[in-house]
């Protein structure tokens, strides 16, 4: 860091320079490390982090632009601050990467925080993050042939995931979902507030199950357009659809497909509790800031031959908060959940807790 005068006696020393680590073991930050450009680590493991039991002031690793970190180890600790102020946060692996970010932020306030690893059919590489707040406009997660599994605390930004499977969780007033592209049995939950659907939600492949779960409201906005596990998608048997709002839910350790692991337990919200609706017709519950808008497609129809239909569940607790306890979808909208040929249909269940007005507001439904 050059003082503002610069350094007596030296001339044309080079502003905004960037600063590129090559390490072949690990890095451990335990002060600040700041480029005037791009900062580059590649290394084996990289920590910013203080030593257990050592307290002192959080380390901070930040760039003007890029924050590239590359893990050949596949491990990122921080309890501290990794921060881009005009870029993009990047963090990839060429191993299964692991980002345990509790007591942490990572910070691109006005990029993207950019996650990925370099599975492809050959090498199933997975991405497991944890905790901390991730705060940027968007956090685009490719996994491509490998799974996810997340549970931080704030998102702020729109999260965009390609992967074989996934689980994303978080606890943040607003959990918004983009484009969501995944193989099979994709599970998204919000411990703190809503799910906004600001994108296409489609599931292929062998497990398509389709779960969505929100403490609050499940609103689809701008861009929002399908919720599709339909064998369309599949080429197979279709797969299911769970929409909940206004629950109360806890995670927990559990073993599922595709290193899925954590399970949810579903109750009724407390006494006092704000519950929610389900609102994908282009209406919003009172105080909600953003642009809702109409979804075009909810499918989990066994289309083609001899196919199995999926089955559709949306169930809205009502509680003290404005609009609960509703289900609203629009009215132009035909939900289909039918098999094709010998295959078995799928059922449509809609349950709605609110105890006055009309609690459910909806178009078609197609069982067959």
């Amino acid at each position: 860091v050059l003082p503002a005068g610069g350094l007596s006696g030296i001339t044309g020393a080079i502003t905004n320079l960037g600063l590129t680590f090559n390490i072949f073991n690990n890095l451990a930050n335990l002060g600040t490390i700041s480029s005037a450009a791009n900062l580059n680590v590649n290394a084996g493991a990289i920590y910013n982090q203080l030593p257990s039991g050592l307290v002192g002031v959080s380390p901070i690793m930040q760039a003007v632009n890029n924050l590239n970190l590359n893990t050949n180890l596949g491990h990122i600790d921080n309890s501290g601050i990794l921060a881009a102020t005009i870029g993009n946060v990047n963090l990839a692996s060429l191993n299964h990467l692991v980002i345990n970010n509790v007591n942490g932020s990572i910070q691109a306030l006005v990029g993207n925080i950019n996650i990925h690893s370099t599975a492809d059919a050959l090498h199933t590489l997975n991405i497991n993050a944890t905790g901390g707040d991730w705060l940027s406009q968007q956090v685009n997660i490719n996994a491509g042939y490998g799974a996810l599994d997340a549970c931080v605390n704030q998102i702020t930004g729109q999260v965009n995931v390609n992967a074989a499977y996934a689980n994303l969780g978080a606890s943040t007033p607003n959990l918004n979902l983009g484009n969501i592209n995944i193989t099979g049995d994709p599970t998204w939950f919000n411990t703190a507030g809503n799910v906004i659907l600001s994108g296409p939600i489609v599931a292929t492949g062998a497990s398509p199950n389709i779960a969505i779960l929100a403490s609050g409201n499940i609103i689809s906005t701008t861009g929002a357009s399908v919720i599709d596990s339909s064998s369309g998608q599949t080429g197979g048997n279709a797969g299911e659809i769970t929409l909940v709002a206004g629950a109360a839910f806890t995670s927990g350790s559990g073993s599922g497909a595709g290193n899925t692991a954590d399970t949810l337990t579903i109750a009724s919200p407390t006494p006092g509790s704000a519950g929610g609706g389900i609102y994908l017709d282009g209406t919003a519950p009172p105080g909600f800031s953003g642009t809702p808008s109409t979804i075009a497609t909810i499918t989990s129809a066994g289309v083609g031959s001899n196919n199995n239909g999926g089955s559709i569940t949306m169930v809205a607790y009502a509680g003290t908060g404005a609009g609960s306890g509703v289900v609203r979808l629009p009215s132009t909208l035909t939900i289909t959940s039918g098999g094709s040929g010998t295959g078995t249909n799928g059922s449509i269940t809609i349950i709605a807790g609110a105890d006055s007005g009309s609690s459910v507001a909806i178009g078609g439904i197609q069982t067959s």
